[in-house]
């Protein structure tokens, strides 16, 4: 199975967001720059999602697990941060390679109340 470097998956998440009518309101990171990887606008919706940027390293399953919860907690870092109100219209997403989803579905949980 192939490695998907984290530049590769943000270049693909940024593309896709284009495509679809987003408006990307930074450029990418360079390495050890602070800061959301992606940020994107749909003026349409009136939407902004803030997306952390993940990707494989040397060693796959071990970046698969660690990866899952940093970006958990630089989401949460973000949100106490930047405020998290209803009128702010942000939502918070991850980018991940294809082939950790199974993981990372495995590692969330929802609560029936949730759902």
């Amino acid at each position: 199975m192939e490695n998907i470097n984290e530049v590769d998956v943000e270049k693909n998440t940024r593309d896709y967001l284009l495509n679809a009518g987003w408006k990307l309101t930074n450029l990418p990171k360079l390495i050890g720059i602070h800061g959301c990887d992606i940020t994107a606008w749909n003026p349409r919706h009136r939407k902004v999602y803030y997306i952390e940027v993940k990707g494989d390293l040397k060693h796959r399953n071990q970046s698969i697990h660690n990866a899952f919860n940093e970006v958990i907690g630089q989401i949460i870092s973000r949100m106490d941060i930047e405020g998290n109100q209803v009128n702010k219209a942000r939502y918070y997403a991850i980018a991940i390679p294809s082939t950790w989803e199974e993981v990372f579905h495995a590692l969330i949980s929802v609560p029936n109340a949730c759902i």
